[in-house]
């Protein structure tokens, strides 16, 4: 964690965790979350790929269930600018630069140029979309079919504050049941 998400961090354990006066054992959570990419043409969505999982955990800091976690597990994309160019750069193979070379070469207007495959590139944005997240309470038994948790009945929290900057890796998700379970 960044300097200003630990201090952040750090006053929100004093101010809010230390007070309380229960037994907090059950306070760190198993986060698991899915998510996919979309791929945009011209602003339009034309394809998303296929759900993705990650896991990692977070803690209780309020009784209406709000989870403090890091940035890097609710938007992971943030922190994968490779798979987000290759996903893009595939994408553009398989569409654009097709319709553009048969354009310029059925015209006879020469090669492809650079600036023409910057324009192609520019029209298309690529971006992470969060599906779900899931929240296990430490010590509850997890169960696991074809390498995946299984998430049936898992109570589910959704991402209410985090930014895109990916120094300051931290995210709050909120229980939708808005209680501690």
């Amino acid at each position: 964690i960044g300097g200003v998400a630990a201090a952040v961090v750090l006053a929100l354990v004093t101010a809010i965790v230390i007070p309380w006066k229960k037994d907090y054992t059950n306070a760190v959570v198993w986060i698991v979350g899915e998510y996919h990419y979309e791929i945009l043409d011209n602003g339009a969505v034309v394809e998303s790929t296929e759900s993705l999982q990650y896991y990692g955990t977070g803690f209780f800091i309020s009784e209406d269930g709000k989870i403090v976690t890091n940035l890097h597990l609710v938007k992971p994309w943030l922190f994968e600018p490779d798979i987000l160019n290759s996903i893009k750069r595939n994408y553009i193979q398989r569409n654009q630069w097709d319709a553009v070379y048969k354009t310029v070469t059925a015209e006879g207007l020469g090669d492809v140029s650079d600036a023409a495959r910057l324009m192609m590139s520019s029209l298309v944005e690529v971006r992470g979309v969060l599906d779900n997240v899931y929240i296990f309470q430490s010590g509850k038994i997890l169960s696991i079919q074809n390498s995946r948790p299984v998430t049936i009945n898992a109570p589910m929290a959704t991402l209410i504050s985090a930014s895109d900057n990916t120094s300051v890796d931290i995210a709050i998700l909120q229980l939708d049941e808005r209680k501690l379970p």
